[in-house]
């Protein structure tokens, strides 16, 4: 199987996000939970939790729905 631009593109892009978390966090991962608005209650009960806010993982998409005007 052939790998495609778009494919390598995909790639390097979760490999920049991985570069950028892994120093932040304390131990190697077994689960990982994104939460969406109004879900932050969840996660600040979790005990030995790191908070990483979205929008600074590079390569990550922006929210899809947009604000309300």
């Amino acid at each position: 199987m052939s790998v495609t631009t778009s494919q390598t593109r995909a790639m390097k892009g979760i490999e920049e996000a991985r570069e950028f978390l892994a120093p932040k966090l304390k131990l190697v991962p077994e689960i990982g939970v994104i939460l969406g608005t109004g879900l932050g209650t969840f996660a600040a009960g979790m005990k030995g939790a790191t908070t990483i806010p979205y929008r600074e993982i590079p390569n990550f998409p922006a929210r899809g729905i947009p604000p309300c005007s």
